[in-house]
Parts: structure tokens; sequence; C-alpha cells
């Protein structure tokens, strides 16, 4: 892992099949640094969630949903995938999920 420019953007180097892309840029959007800060959420937890995720759905315009399980909830990570890029639109607590 290391900075890539601006301190918003981490770069990650995929090793073997748990991430579906060999590198990956992850940029959390302004929208995302707010509701990260208001949600007292770790990006340590939101990279992990993209990199590692449980299941991946697709959502609406273009976007797509990660969900990864810690303790007893989910943390749910809406971002966009543009080529090699991520761009993290928003996190959340998820306690179910639906079907």
């Amino acid at each position: 892992m290391g900075i890539c420019g601006d301190v918003k953007e981490t770069c990650f180097e995929s090793g073997g099949d748990i991430i579906r892309f060999k590198y990956m840029k992850i940029i959390f959007s302004n929208h995302s640094e707010i509701k990260i800060e208001q949600r007292k959420l770790s990006k340590e937890l939101i990279k992990k969630t993209i990199i590692e995720s449980d299941f991946i759905i697709p959502s609406h315009n273009n976007r797509e949903r990660a969900y990864k399980k810690f303790g007893k909830n989910y943390l749910e990570v809406v971002f966009i995938k543009e080529k090699e890029l991520i761009i993290i639109i928003t996190a959340h607590w998820v306690v179910k999920l639906k079907n």
C-alpha cells in the first residue's frame, strides 16, 4: 500500500484471486469523506470491504455495493468502478441485508 499523490488516494497491488483487478486506485469522494467522518468509520475498514468483500452487487447509475461482515453487522460501501479506478461514494453499517 502506498500514497499516490493526493492524501485521499491510496494504491493497492493485488495478490491472488481476492481482488478482481491486478491494480486498483481507490479515491474517496468529498461526500464519502464527510460521511466517513460523521459515521466515525475507518478508511481501513472501507478499503478492506472493497478488497476482501464478502459479495458485491450492482446498483443504479453504474454503481456497485460491496459488503463485508464485521462482527454482527455488514459494512456497505457504494462505489463506481472506472477501469482501474475505484471511487468511493459512501459507506455505512447495515444490520440486516435486503433480499
